[in-house]
């Protein structure tokens, strides 16, 4: 099965629904959003795996669909905060069959539940696939979305499997379910990435969000009666609130009702108001002289410790963050060879000069700078020194915006 676009759909996408039935039951096998299904992270397209992906104009699934009857594939849209002024959507599709019968003994019919849980309760994992049937089950794409601000701590939670009653695996973190490894860490699970049969959906400590896909071929699990999937949400007791959102790939012997169906409110991107950066996770450049260390520092990233000189110039991206305006605050550290800085955007001074000199080191935390407008035009925060004998640190540890 394929799609078409006339023009990219990215958040729209999370308003058009794919909703196939066979054999007319009552129950769709497939029902939800078209961007969920093909793996979009938050309202951008992401995955593009061997099974599914899209670009965003064209998506993609190459799994089997085996009927008996008919086969009926919809294209359901909703209208939401985003397709309001969109108005006609153009889309030319593509399904290549055969002729070959199902054999009911031996094969399955192709299903994908869809499931939303915001927030995901606390005490309890995030379900991602709770059927009854004989079946295999061949993959899955989750969005995890962190709720309090800073580091993903939730994607520390395991991943369990369940087959016809019995526990079969218990993971060591959600990131390695995924195949991956290792979040928060330069070249690691540090951004979206997309591999033939596994990937990182996305990575933003400021927006406090990840995900991933993983498809089972050769290592399919197969099922006979039930089959139960689940993750945790932090790395004990599933405390850590989160949003997630994931959508399984399955062949079962029977229909299995879903436990929810797309809406407005049930599909609406969380974007937080607080975002944290941690300067040794962000796309930065540098001007004149400058010489930089990260060192573990009692926070979730590596701290920098910066050498300058008075012409030093730091610049940071904050391709990340969406527009708006914010509150800058910091987090740095006070000592009796640091620098004077302000804030700046391009040639527009946002602070005043502040002095981090102290006779003896301190940590400040959440020390308000300045206000900064977010535009298309202007994404980026810089970092301006005055030195003077002895003094010429800077050790910055955090940057945090808050929106107006």
């Amino acid at each position: 099965m394929e799609l078409i676009s006339a023009v990219r759909l990215d958040t729209l996408a999370k308003s058009i629904d794919l909703k196939i039935t066979w054999d007319g039951d009552i129950d769709p096998a497939v029902y939800c959003p078209l961007a969920d299904f093909f793996g979009f992270s938050f309202g951008r397209a992401s995955m593009q795996g061997l099974m599914a992906g899209s670009d965003g104009k064209r998506f993609y699934s190459l799994f089997p669909m085996p009927f008996d009857r008919s086969a009926k594939i919809e294209l359901v849209y909703r209208k939401s905060e985003w397709s309001k002024a969109q108005g006609v959507i153009s889309m030319t599709s593509s399904v290549l069959f055969s002729a070959i019968k199902r054999d009911p003994e031996k094969e399955g019919k192709f299903y994908a539940h869809w499931n939303r849980e915001n927030p995901v309760a606390l005490g309890k994992p995030f379900t991602m696939l709770a059927v009854k049937g004989k079946g295999h089950f061949t993959g899955v794409n989750l969005q995890a979305q962190g709720l309090a601000t800073g580091i993903t701590s939730f994607f520390e939670g395991d991943d369990s499997t369940v087959v016809d009653g019995e526990l079969r695996m218990h993971g060591t973190g959600s990131e390695d379910f995924f195949n991956g490894g290792w979040y928060a860490l330069l070249d690691c699970w540090d951004d979206g990435m997309s591999l033939p049969l596994s990937g990182a959906l996305d990575y933003s400590i400021p927006l406090c969000r990840t995900g991933g896909y993983r498809f089972f071929l050769t290592d399919k699990i197969s099922f006979r009666e039930s089959f139960l999937q689940t993750m945790e949400h932090g790395p004990e007791f599933n405390l850590v609130p989160a949003d997630y959102t994931s959508v399984s790939y399955f062949y079962c012997s029977r229909s299995n009702p879903q436990r929810m169906t797309p809406t407005a409110a049930n599909t609406k991107i969380y974007v937080p108001d607080t975002l944290e950066i941690y300067p040794q996770l962000t796309l930065a450049a540098m001007d004149e002289s400058l010489a930089a260390e990260a060192k573990w520092d009692g926070t979730p990233a590596k701290a920098m410790y910066y050498t300058v000189e008075e012409s030093s110039l730091l610049k940071m991206s904050l391709q990340d963050i969406p527009f708006g305006t914010y509150d800058v605050y910091l987090d740095y550290r006070q000592g009796n060879d640091a620098v004077q800085f302000s804030l700046w955007q391009r040639q527009t001074q946002l602070s005043e000069w502040r002095d981090a000199y102290a006779p003896n080191p301190q940590k400040l935390t959440m020390q308000q700078m300045a206000e900064i407008n977010l535009t298309e035009l202007n994404h980026s925060l810089s970092f301006r020194f005055k030195t003077t004998a002895g003094r010429n640190k800077f050790v910055l540890c955090r940057i945090v915006l808050v929106r107006k």
